[in-house]
C-alpha cells in the first residue's frame, strides 16, 4: 500500500536569466560551459602534485555582540599563514583575515544529531547562482557532512526543469513544458511571484510530458520520503504520482485548486525513483523534497544561473517563507556575488538586498545560522576584477553588520590573480570562460569549506561527542 498523507500550505502575500535590456553573463551557461569542460570526477588534496594550494583560513569567531546601536558585531580571527602554492611558478599570496564563523545554532544541531539527542534532520539551505545550482561544489559539502553526521537525503529537487543535475539522482525529462519565469534570474517580479522555494515552476505541454527522479545508490538511509510540492490553477488540472512499484497516487483539481501551494507526501525505497505524468490541465510543478527516513544532514541546493542576491527577493516573499519554514533549516547559505561583477550599479546597492534577504530568511527561521560566501575570482583582460574585491568586502560588512558568518572564496581561491593560476594549474581547476571552475575545481572549494565546518565544530564540540 502506499503511505500518503496531502495537505496545503496557505500563502498570504517578488528570475529569468537577463532580459533583453539586462547584461547576460558567462553564468547563465554554466551547463554548457561545464559539460564540455569536464568528465568523471577527480578526487583532489592540498597536496596534489601541479595543482594550487587555496587558503585554508583560520575559522570560528566568538559569538557576536551587540555594539551600541544593537547591531550585531562578529570578531575576525587571526589569519592563519598562506601555504606556498605548488605549481611552478605561481607565486604564494599574503596572509588574509579568516573568515567569520558564528554558525553555533549548526553546530549544536549536528552536536545533538552526532550523540543520538536528535533524530530529525539538520537541513541546510543554499541559495546562489551558478556555481551553486551546478551541485558540485554543495555535493561535496553535503557528501563529507553526511558521512560524519548522518545521510539526511538529497533534499531539493526540481521538477520539470532542464538542463539540471543533482549529485543524489538522475533527472529524467519527457515530452514537452513551460517553465516560468523564462529568465529566472530577473530581479523584477514575474507572474504573480509564486515559483516555491527555488524561483521556478513548470508546466507540462501535452499529456504525454513526465519527469522522473531516479535516486543514485545511497542517497538515502532506510526508506525515501518524498515531499512533492505543486499547484493546481483549475478544477481540471492533475497528474499521477508513480513511486518504485506501488500503485499510481492521482492527484485532482476536483479535490481542491487555487493559488495556493500543496504538497504530497509519499514513501518509497531507499534506492528508488518518483515520477509524475499523465497530466491534464495544466498543473504547475515546483520541486519534490527527498529525505531519509533516518536522520542525518539534509543539504538543500537551490542554485539559480545568472542569480544575483535581488533575484530572489523578485519572488512572492510570503510563499517563499512560507517554503522555506517548511523545512526548518538550521543553516541558511547565500552564494551571490559573481553576477554583480559585471552589472554597472554601485556597490552600495546591494547591502539593502542582503538586509532585506536576511529579513526573509529569519521570517522563516529566526534561530536559523547564516552565511554569506564571497565571490569567487573573476578574470577580465588576464587580471582579477575589480569589483570582486569590492563586492567580497561589501558582503563581508554586510555579514558583519547582521550578525551572519562569512567566508571569502575569493580568499580561499588564493586572492588576486588566482582565477589565472586555477586555470592554468594541471588538472585544470578553472574554466577559459574567466569565471566558472571545473569539476575538480567546484569539489576542491567544497571539501575547503568542508574544512572549515569540521574543524570549526570540532574546535567547539571537540572529536569526540
Amino acid at each position: 500500500m502506499s503511505r500518503t498523507r496531502q495537505h496545503s500550505t496557505s500563502e498570504h502575500d517578488h528570475a529569468t536569466s537577463l532580459g533583453a535590456a539586462e547584461r547576460t553573463t558567462g553564468l547563465e551557461r554554466v551547463a554548457q560551459a561545464l559539460a564540455s569542460l569536464v568528465a568523471a570526477a577527480v578526487a583532489l588534496t592540498c597536496a596534489t602534485t601541479g595543482t594550487i594550494q587555496p587558503l585554508s583560513p583560520a575559522v570560528g569567531a566568538p559569538a557576536p555582540t551587540t555594539g551600541p546601536s544593537g547591531t550585531p558585531e562578529v570578531a575576525a580571527r587571526p589569519a592563519r599563514p598562506v601555504p606556498p602554492a605548488s605549481a611552478e611558478g605561481i607565486a604564494p599570496q599574503e596572509a588574509t583575515p579568516g573568515p567569520e564563523l558564528d554558525l553555533s545554532t549548526f553546530y549544536e544541531a549536528l552536536r545533538d544529531l552526532r550523540s543520538g539527542g536528535s533524530q530529525d534532520q539538520v537541513r541546510i539551505v543554499w541559495l546562489g547562482d551558478s556555481h551553486t545550482a551546478a551541485d558540485f561544489m554543495t555535493h561535496e559539502v553535503r557528501k563529507r557532512l553526511q558521512e560524519r553526521f548522518g545521510n539526511g537525503g538529497p533534499g531539493f529537487i526540481r521538477l520539470g526543469v532542464i538542463p539540471y543535475r543533482h549529485g543524489c539522482a538522475k533527472i529524467v525529462r519527457k515530452g514537452s513544458w513551460l517553465r516560468l519565469p523564462l529568465a529566472p534570474a530577473k530581479e523584477t517580479p514575474t507572474d504573480d511571484g509564486v515559483f516555491g522555494l527555488g524561483g521556478m515552476r513548470s508546466s507540462p505541454e501535452g499529456k504525454d510530458a513526465r519527469s522522473t527522479i531516479e535516486l543514485y545508490r545511497g542517497a538515502v538511509a532506510g526508506e525515501a520520503r518524498y515531499d512533492v510540492s505543486y499547484r493546481l490553477p483549475t478544477s481540471a488540472s492533475g497528474f499521477e504520482v508513480s513511486v518504485d512499484d506501488q500503485e499510481p497516487v492521482v492527484v485532482s483539481g476536483r479535490d481542491g485548486s487555487g493559488a495556493e501551494i500543496r504538497h504530497l507526501e509519499i514513501v518509497g525505497k531507499p534506492g528508488g525513483e518518483i515520477s509524475i505524468g499523465s497530466m491534464t490541465g495544466a498543473p504547475e510543478l515546483f520541486s519534490v523534497d527527498v529525505r531519509s527516513s533516518e536522520p542525518g544532514v539534509v543539504l538543500d541546493t537551490v542554485g539559480v544561473d545568472g542569480a544575483r542576491v535581488a533575484t530572489p527577493l523578485a519572488w512572492d516573499g510570503a510563499t517563499w517563507v512560507a517554503e522555506l519554514a517548511r523545512r526548518r533549516p538550521v543553516l541558511v547559505v547565500a552564494s551571490f556575488g559573481t553576477n554583480e561583477v559585471f552589472q554597472q550599479w554601485p556597490i552600495e546597492r546591494y547591502g539593502p538586498q542582503y538586509d532585506a534577504l536576511v529579513a526573509r530568511i529569519r521570517g522563516a527561521a529566526p534561530a536559523a545560522s547564516c552565511l554569506f560566501l564571497g565571490p569567487t575570482d573573476v578574470m577580465r583582460e588576464g587580471r582579477t576584477d575589480s569589483r570582486v574585491i569590492e563586492i567580497d568586502a561589501m558582503q563581508r560588512a554586510a555579514a558583519r553588520r547582521l550578525g551572519c558568518a562569512f567566508v571569502s572564496l575569493f580568499q580561499m581561491m588564493g586572492g588576486d590573480g588566482a582565477y589565472g593560476r586555477w586555470m592554468t594549474a594541471e588538472p585544470s581547476l578553472a574554466a577559459r570562460d574567466g569565471v566558472h571552475l571545473s569539476r575538480d575545481g567546484y569539489e576542491l572549494l567544497g571539501k575547503e569549506l568542508s574544512g572549515l565546518f569540521l574543524e570549526d565544530y570540532e574546535r567547539l564540540h571537540g572529536k569526540r561527542e
